[in-house]
């Protein structure tokens, strides 16, 4: 290979990551302008309201929108509060006039850790799942696992999360119903609060990811390089785990990705059936309660997560497969 093509390639792998960083940054601008827009539609005194309740009076109302400075231009008020962003101060909750991140941060841990929890769980289960399938394709097994996967895959997460809590909660007591009575702070504890709502959410994803496992490592299989390697009289274990699992690991790396975006998005959900005191459960008091500076910064961080997510696993995907390396 020449220098020449060896400086491409270098440039190529660092070009790619970077392009994939600007990319990144330019859609959570455009998330923080919509969410902002989104959260100020109103007029200063229908935000004021919103905050203060139906029954304040014009006195109260004028003060607030001072105190505020909501009577400023929207875009004088968006790149201030987006300058405050970037240094980290996310604001003062309009309805409990406490810094925003103190309220918010304890619970994004929770709702990460929920998240991280369920797919740390639900990951090695489905690909053991796609892998027995794929294995055996067309047997009865295969087309059992296949009919219980779509089923399961039918029932939206409530569903889930209402039948887990009977199951667990109500008909055999083993666990808590709801997790707001729990005292966060001892390992016990919150063990307690985090069993039946991972349960649920792992229930809810093992279909995906399964199903998704075993077309990937089927395709794979069939690869012409992967046939050679049944033909030198390799072993069926190492075939798959050594050969075919290289090359379905591009859409698996996605599918993981896009996984965990969905559990993050969609724990809102099985947080609100089991009470459970995470991001989704304060971004339903925020917007219950008008409480627009809260709503912003809970939008932003959960954007920024995802965009973040996103961004690893492209270039995760990049990593296996060499072919995104090259500019076409």
């Amino acid at each position: 290979m020449s220098l020449a093509r060896r400086g491409y390639g270098a440039v190529g792998r660092v070009a790619r990551p970077l392009r994939l960083l600007v990319g990144a940054i330019a859609t959570l601008l455009v998330v923080s302008i919509v969410t902002f827009a989104l959260s100020n539609y109103k007029s200063p005194e229908g935000v004021a309201r919103s905050a203060l309740g139906v029954f304040a009076t014009q006195e109260q109302l004028d003060a607030y929108v001072e105190e505020h400075g909501l009577d400023r231009p929207l875009h004088e008020r968006y790149t201030s509060w987006l300058g405050d962003t970037l240094r980290g101060d996310l604001g003062t909750s309009q309805v409990t006039n406490r810094p925003v991140l103190e309220e918010i941060g304890p619970r994004l841990v929770r709702t990460v850790t929920l998240a991280l929890g369920a797919l740390l769980v639900a990951l090695p289960i489905s690909l053991a799942l796609g892998v027995f399938m794929a294995s055996r394709p067309f047997s009865w097994s295969d087309r059992a696992l296949l009919v219980g996967t779509v089923s399961v895959a039918a029932m939206p997460e409530f569903v889930i999360g209402v039948a887990v809590l009977m199951l667990f909660g109500v008909q055999l007591g083993w666990l808590p119903v709801e997790s707001t009575g729990i005292e966060f702070g001892g390992f016990f504890s919150e063990v307690k609060a985090y069993v039946l709502p991972i349960t649920a959410l792992v229930i809810a994803v093992i279909p995906y990811l399964a199903r998704l496992t075993r077309a990937a490592l089927r395709e794979a299989l069939s690869a012409p390089y992967v046939q050679a390697a049944v033909l030198r009289g390799l072993s069926r274990k190492r075939v798959i785990w050594n050969h075919a699992m290289r090359q379905a690991a591009v859409p698996l790396a996605s599918a993981v990705a896009i996984t965990f975006i969905n559990l993050l998005t969609g724990v809102v959900v099985i947080e609100n059936v089991f009470a459970f005191p995470g991001i989704g459960q304060s971004l339903v008091d925020a917007i219950s309660n008008g409480d627009a500076v809260s709503i912003q910064a809970i939008v932003l961080v959960m954007g920024a997560a995802i965009i973040s997510i996103n961004l690893a696993a492209d270039v995760l995907v990049t990593r296996f497969d060499p072919r995104l390396r090259v500019r076409r």
